[in-house]
């Protein structure tokens, strides 16, 4: 069931990363990864480079998407008939514009019971962050 986080899931933290052809942007993103975190698991969005070795490499489960734009929505739809959605579930991008290390901020929140969701979003123009044609796409986009 997708719902409430149970006071005792709370400390349990898993990270999902979407990828398709990021092997650079994953080896980052991977080893970034805090030891905190329980499970991390990669979905593959079509992937034709070495992405998933590397995702294997870190220590990550590795499972195929569709590639068609609702690989997240797959991979819940593949786990919650499991009791692995317990906890709590961070979704980051593999190429590297998210930072693994403010993982301990974004769920903070919901470890102390003062939220359900949270949403973070990328700063524009930090390192390894985003390029120029995402921020203009973006910008364009969204005003």
């Amino acid at each position: 069931m997708i719902g409430r986080v149970s006071v005792s899931d709370r400390k349990k933290i898993n990270v999902v990363i979407l990828a398709k052809d990021e092997e650079e942007g994953l080896k980052y993103v991977l080893s970034l990864i805090p030891n905190y975190v329980r499970e991390t698991t990669v979905v593959d969005g079509g992937l034709k480079d070495s992405s998933g070795k590397v995702a294997r490499i870190y220590g990550a489960e590795v499972v195929h998407g569709t590639g068609k734009g609702y690989d997240f929505r797959y991979f819940l739809e593949r786990v919650k008939k499991t009791d692995r959605l317990k906890g709590i579930w961070v979704l980051i991008d593999g190429d590297g514009s998210y930072d693994p290390r403010e993982i301990r901020k974004l769920v903070e929140p919901i470890e102390k019971g003062e939220a359900q969701v949270v949403i973070g979003y990328r700063k524009y123009w930090e390192e390894n962050s985003i390029d120029i044609l995402r921020f203009a796409g973006g910008k364009f986009y969204l005003f």
